[in-house]
């Protein structure tokens, strides 16, 4: 099971990336007036370097995974990961807010690539949650 929903998460983030995800209003650069534009997930995860702390899920959520497939049972790793995927969670959320405090590009809406995105962290948090432990000095 446990590697089913890692595997889902990974396949539901990759998905995430080719969908839409924002739609913004941003000005002209000369001129006047401005232009809807959308953007997918990948223009997101690539654009989204500028925009701290929205875009930090996504290192979390990669950390998360790699923590999560070193642990192996030990409660140590497991631990870290789930913390590191609650604040994945955390910041994919705070992402929306973070979006439509902006100026420009201003948020008009946000699209399923969005949704899409903070279900794979949510599943990922899932699939750390239901890991299960063992004591910290059993052999893994």
């Amino acid at each position: 099971m446990r590697k089913r929903l890692g595997a889902i998460a990974l396949g539901v983030f990759l998905l995430s990336l080719v969908l839409p995800a924002l739609v913004v209003e941003q000005r002209v650069l000369l001129g006047s007036g401005s232009h809807i534009h959308t953007m997918v997930g990948a223009q997101c995860l690539a654009l989204g370097f500028f925009l701290w702390p929205g875009w930090l899920a996504n290192p979390l959520l990669l950390i998360a995974w790699v923590l999560g497939a070193l642990a192996r049972g030990r409660a140590g790793y497991l631990a870290a990961a789930t913390v590191v995927a609650v604040l994945a969670v955390m910041s994919a959320v705070f992402a929306a807010f973070l979006l439509a405090a902006l100026d420009d590009p201003r948020l008009v809406t946000l699209h399923v690539g969005y949704y899409v995105w903070v279900a794979s962290t949510v599943i990922t948090l899932i699939d750390l949650i239901l890991t299960p432990r063992t004591r910290p000095d059993a052999p893994a």
